[in-house]
């Protein structure tokens, strides 16, 4: 339609030359909820405050990394195959006193693979003893979701630890996900589905478990604010630990012996290895056993190397298999 002027006059009409502008705004910022190894920053405490991070090192300096393992055993098998020595080396863990924490591991995957900013809430920090199923809580873990409703910039709410509770506490705390994202229209909740164990078919018994659960609810308005992911995945990532806490059962031509990483007994010897990668005059050796005495291999061991001294420093030593 064209202009209507009503008194005379000279008028400009300035015609742009660009498009209108649309400004960039992110879409997909996670808020991830769960315990960390600690929470506190220039002496102040950051437990149940939304935190804003743009990398794992950020994280990392807020809150720690994941909670050490103490239930890992590293089978190392030598056999020989046609004059040549075959090795294979097994990691296993104890699933029942493994740790039930995992919003670092989730943290790690979500960086790799180009993640940008998200929150964190942290619940608590992880508890010490065995770790077990009580050790998280789904009272708590709501008391996070709370928290960050109070932020409007995440548009997504992921619970790693969440799969420790039972599935009926679990799927009642991601039903509440669910009516935060209802109710605030501006989010959505990314739903692991609990793995069931133990049955002829585990991934259908696992989904069964998802739908038919009563506490997850039947609201289709509430389903549309989430999306299940299954199965699980195997992942390169590294677990922490200490040495000590590592079980080694080292198993050459049929004979098997437990191997102690706390400590290395004196003049243990050791098959498979050839000599160490720099060899070690006595006068060097003895300079090491002062004071505090670390393991060393001879330079030129007799039938096989051989680790001399004593234990305290054993897990400072790195021997390297040629």
């Amino acid at each position: 339609m064209a202009d209507v002027f009503k008194t005379p006059g000279v008028y400009i009409k300035e015609i742009p030359t660009f498009p209108p502008s649309v400004a960039e705004v992110e879409t997909a910022i996670p808020a991830f909820i769960g315990y960390t190894e600690k929470a506190i920053f220039n002496g102040k405490d950051l437990t149940l405050k939304p935190q804003r991070i743009t990398s794992l090192l950020e994280y990392e300096v807020l809150f720690g990394q994941a909670q050490k393992e103490s239930s890992l055993t590293v089978a190392i098998t030598d056999a020989n195959d046609t004059g040549s020595v075959v090795r294979t080396i097994n990691v296993t863990k104890d699933v029942a006193t493994s740790s039930r924490f995992k919003l670092y591991y989730g943290l790690q995957l979500y960086f790799a693979n180009g993640g940008g900013p998200c929150y964190i809430v942290s619940v608590g920090q992880y508890p010490g003893g065995t770790p077990s199923d009580t050790n998280v809580s789904k009272d708590i873990l709501l008391t996070g979701l709370a928290e960050i409703a109070k932020v409007d910039e995440p548009t997504l709410l992921v619970f790693p630890d969440g799969t420790s509770l039972d599935s009926s506490n679990y799927y009642a705390l991601v039903n509440q996900a669910l009516t935060q994202c209802f109710t605030l229209q501006d989010r959505f909740t990314i739903i692991d589905v609990k793995q069931v164990t133990g049955t002829p078919n585990d991934i259908n018994s696992s989904a069964d478990d998802f739908r038919n659960t009563a506490t997850l609810g039947s609201n289709l308005d509430l389903m549309k604010y989430g999306a299940a992911y299954f199965p699980y995945i195997e992942t390169t990532l590294n677990y922490r630990f200490d040495d000590a806490d590592v079980n080694v059962v080292y198993t050459v031509n049929g004979t098997t012996e437990t191997v102690e990483t706390a400590g290395s007994p004196d003049n243990l010897s050791l098959a498979a290895i050839l000599a160490p990668q720099n060899g070690m005059k006595d006068a060097i050796r003895n300079g090491l056993n002062l004071q505090k005495p670390a393991p060393t291999v001879p330079a030129s061991p007799p039938a096989s190397p051989v680790i001399a001294g004593n234990t305290e420093l054993y897990n400072l030593i790195k021997l390297q298999l040629q």
